[in-house]
């Protein structure tokens, strides 16, 4: 009797931890992703105009929040997301960088980048602490370049990304993601731009950040 006491009673805690998981992302929910803890990024970046065109390969590895980084990790970005049906959510991410640097005769630059735009995240399953996700990112913003007392340059930006992952759920609200997916991002000058200057930058990343459920 006392044996299937213990086996009832393990069942509904079983029971209640599968629950608590699935409701984070049930329809009317609210929770925030693309809180970067490491992030890894190989890709190219390249540049053409009028004249001709070059290509350069890079690679980066990021610890911490995203907003740290320049417009190269657009990838992982805080988003806030909203459930609108069961295992379906959209989202907003957004990215602000400000950083600045001295060159040569004490000489500064200034860059700020910020990007913005929707986000869409498919779970597969509800009912495990391991979900298995897709998700779609398209994204809008500027870059600014300032070198000392020069006007500051300004570029438009566009980017999509395409990834899978998983979110591993920890606590009933806190979640580990790990993501995998290919980007990409134009950069296009918005000043004169008679040689129809630009520069794409493509990459695959590599990523584990935290959820976390409001």
């Amino acid at each position: 009797m006392i044996m299937k006491k213990n086996s009832f009673l393990l069942l509904l805690i079983f029971l209640a931890v599968g629950l608590t998981v699935s409701a984070q992302i049930e329809k009317g929910n609210w929770f925030v992703s693309g809180l970067n803890i490491l992030s890894f990024d190989a890709g190219t970046i390249k540049s053409t105009n009028d004249y001709g065109s070059s290509k350069s390969n890079f690679t980066q590895l990021h610890y911490g929040p995203s907003f740290l980084y320049g417009s190269m990790n657009f990838v992982n970005s805080p988003t806030i997301n909203y459930g609108i049906i069961n295992k379906l959510s959209a989202g907003v991410f957004m990215n602000l960088n400000l950083s600045s640097d001295k060159g040569e005769n004490d000489s500064k630059s200034k860059t700020s980048v910020f990007i913005i735009g929707p986000s869409l995240r498919y779970y597969f399953m509800d009912q495990k602490k391991f979900l298995p996700f897709a998700e779609g990112k398209i994204g809008f913003g500027g870059e600014s370049n300032k070198y000392g007392d020069n006007d500051a340059s300004k570029s438009g930006l566009f980017l999509w990304y395409l990834g899978t992952g998983g979110t591993y759920f920890f606590k009933p609200k806190v979640g580990l993601d790990f993501n995998l997916g290919y980007g990409s991002m134009v950069v296009k000058d918005k000043d004169s731009n008679s040689n129809n200057s630009k520069a794409t930058v493509s990459l695959v990343n590599l990523g584990i950040g935290i959820l976390v459920g409001l």
